[in-house]
């Protein structure tokens, strides 16, 4: 990818309200491309999966609005062949009323191809959740481990169908943000 930032803002609804040119060569990287236009103009929680990611997100932008302050969140954007460590960085714009999002490519990793990230892979109907965070699977309460390990130890190369994916927050990465840690 030649441009390592994406840019898109949302209003005060959440509605969002722009995106980058760069935000387009990402999303066509990722098997995206046609949705730019889908997406000025939707909802930004429409992207956002799970209750509590979303949840997380309602705090971290009233903690952008309400400290001044930009926030600069890690977290990793994974394909099926490529871990992608980024970092976000949210800003409340009060001229606007708005909050932009910029996200940063810090650095990418190849990886054999994991079919349970595939997005067009044969869906089972048992689950299994991933943080939203740090694409860590949950294998109990606690313990998270990397798609990798996960589809070897479930032994899901031996099914014709992956599981669902759920999203939700590690307790690593929600003590992170709970304590503030966010860089």
């Amino acid at each position: 990818m030649d441009q390592c930032v994406t840019v898109h803002r949302v209003d005060r609804d959440g509605c969002i309200v722009a995106v980058s040119g760069s935000w387009k060569a990402f999303a066509e990287e990722n098997g995206a491309g046609s949705a730019l236009q889908a997406v000025r103009g939707s909802v930004l929680w429409n992207y956002i999966a799970g209750a509590q990611t979303r949840h997380l997100y309602h705090v971290l932008m009233e903690r952008a609005r309400s400290s001044g302050r930009s926030l600069h969140i890690p977290y990793r954007c994974d394909s099926p062949d490529t871990r992608r460590f980024m970092e976000m960085e949210l800003a409340f714009l009060p001229e606007h009323d708005e909050f932009e999002f910029r996200n940063r490519l810090l650095r990418v990793e190849l990886r054999s191809p994991v079919p349970l990230l595939d997005p067009n892979t044969c869906r089972s109907e048992a689950m299994l959740t991933m943080c939203s965070w740090c694409k860590k699977v949950k294998m109990d309460d606690e313990e998270w481990v990397e798609a990798e390990a996960a589809v070897r130890r479930l032994g899901l190369l031996e099914d014709a169908c992956m599981p669902r994916l759920s999203h939700g927050i590690c307790p690593a990465c929600e003590a992170r943000f709970r304590n503030g840690e966010l860089r």
